[in-house]
């Protein structure tokens, strides 16, 4: 176990991946102003020792250097570039931002500091790096916070409403901090979720809990309340100490995001994680366009039945719970009840916290009856294959491209194909994961 000794700190390596002028921009407008909040940069005790690791091509460095925002944030730590290599025309964005995420991770690593994700279209509320500060400073090795995909548009249109900060707002330019609380980063996310996000909605008549697979989140609205109750499957590791690690496993990156399996391939399940269940704690938004990933939501009728609607919706959360996605520690802490609320907590919310905990215990509980059992296999089965058909047909003239290519001998377009299809077979076989891991 790493701890600090009389109150004294590693560095923290703040890293991010970023190209391009547009997320340059945003990292530089709306990220790092938000780093400036009271409660964030200026909070830490050990401001000298800290880095900004900023994983980008040379070019977008150079933008990003020249920002007034940079010389801000450069009195609380020293940036450093990581080159990012041009990313090639059949390149994932995932893949290549995941790539840095490999090189700032091993930097981090070999220094044995504390790592501390950040995304260049991320804000993050004022008072959550003081929190993991604490934290760190307590023995914590991993801070998990849920991450949620929001909607661009309605997103700031909120925070605009409170005289926040708008999409055109150039902080950056104006180096000056964004100071944002939890609460109001709390009001503004839950009215802005993303149309992926709204679909993890169990009261809802479109209830999807994954998207091709990967496991999201299930949540419930609080009845007169700013406030949702959240179950989540989707994590962003605010907080990473390396020094805890005799080895660094980075392949998980190889093929998934830093978001995937990578804090259980590194900690496992007993190593010291805290998990973010409080939006007062630590908060923090990421957003995409509301056309971008724009899933439908046509309710269906199945799912409004009484009694057969909520078997549905319980073996489609049941088959993304132990989908090719998860592990054993998102298994685990995916019964934590999650609290984003734009007021203070109350006895109004027992009765959902309640409710949602009987939900989990009824579907997820590794005692179920075989006939029970396997109809919700086979439904988990059926939407599955559903999902990835049609994810695949979305996406066939990327398919059929790509397939003339290796055709041709492409060695890219070869490595494409078969990444791909391993993808999809385990989205569409999944693998067996025990419910009675909490």
């Amino acid at each position: 176990m790493s701890i600090a000794n009389d109150g004294h700190l590693r560095p923290f390596y703040f890293f991010v991946v970023v190209w391009g002028a547009k997320y340059a921009g945003l990292f530089a407008n709306f990220c790092l102003p938000s780093l400036l909040a009271e409660g964030n940069l200026p909070a830490l005790r050990n401001s000298k020792l800290n880095r900004l690791l900023v994983v980008t091509p040379q070019e977008d460095w150079l933008r990003i250097k020249s920002s007034p925002i940079f010389a801000a944030v450069s009195r609380y730590l020293e940036a450093l570039h990581i080159d990012l290599p041009s990313a090639g025309p059949d390149d994932s964005v995932y893949d290549h931002m995941s790539l840095g995420h490999k090189l700032a991770t091993q930097m981090a690593f070999h220094d044995k500091a504390y790592g501390v994700f950040l995304a260049p279209d991320m804000m993050i509320s004022d008072g959550s790096l003081a929190a993991i500060e604490k934290l760190a400073l307590d023995g914590v090795q991993v801070v998990l916070t849920p991450a949620l995909r929001y909607g661009e548009e309605p997103l700031f249109e909120h925070f605009e409403k409170l005289g926040v900060v708008s999409s055109t707002s150039r902080f950056g330019d104006e180096g000056r901090p964004l100071t944002i609380t939890g609460r109001q980063m709390a009001y503004a996310g839950i009215n802005a979720f993303h149309n992926e996000t709204l679909r993890f909605e169990w009261d809802a008549p479109y209830f999807a809990p994954f998207y091709t697979g990967l496991p999201g989140a299930c949540w419930w609205r609080v009845p007169g309340e700013e406030g949702v109750l959240l179950h989540s499957s989707s994590w962003a590791p605010l907080l990473i100490d390396y020094a805890a690690l005799a080895a660094h496993d980075s392949s998980a990156m190889d093929h998934w995001a830093i978001d995937g399996d990578y804090i259980h391939q590194n900690f496992g399940t007993d190593a010291r994680i805290h998990v973010v269940q409080d939006s007062d704690e630590v908060m923090l938004v990421s957003w995409t366009p509301m056309h971008v990933l724009d899933l439908p939501r046509n309710p269906k009728r199945l799912l409004t039945l009484p009694y057969l609607g909520d078997f549905v919706k319980g073996a489609l959360l049941r088959d993304a719970f132990l989908g090719p996605y998860s592990d054993p520690l998102k298994r685990r802490i995916f019964f934590l009840p999650l609290y984003f609320h734009a007021r203070e907590l109350n006895q109004a919310w027992e009765h959902t916290i309640q409710r949602a905990r009987a939900t989990l215990d009824k579907y997820l509980s590794p005692e179920m009856g075989r006939v029970r059992l396997l109809a919700m296999r086979t439904i988990g089965v059926i939407n599955r294959a559903y999902v990835v058909l049609v994810g695949r047909w979305a996406n066939r003239r990327r398919i059929f491209e790509m397939t003339g290519k290796a055709l041709r001998g492409d060695p890219a377009a070869l490595d494409f194909l078969r990444k791909r299809t391993k993808l999809y077979m385990r989205q569409l076989v999944g693998r067996s994961g025990s419910v009675d891991e909490r």
